[in-house]
């Protein structure tokens, strides 16, 4: 909710708060990405053991 008069600290601070909100939604994004990853490799090890099995 940004104003047409606001002040250049305030509007900094806006900036520095979207920035760190942008951050932590990649950080998170890679967090899922990683965990999604390490299933995905845990379930292709079981499946090659368990074709390697037979």
């Amino acid at each position: 909710m940004e104003s047409h008069g606001e002040d250049p600290v305030t509007a900094h601070l806006d900036a520095l708060a979207d920035a760190q909100l942008l951050t932590l939604d990649r950080q998170v994004l890679d967090t899922k990405i990683g965990d999604i990853a390490a299933v995905s490799m845990r379930s292709l090890e079981t499946g090659l053991r368990l074709v390697l099995s037979l």
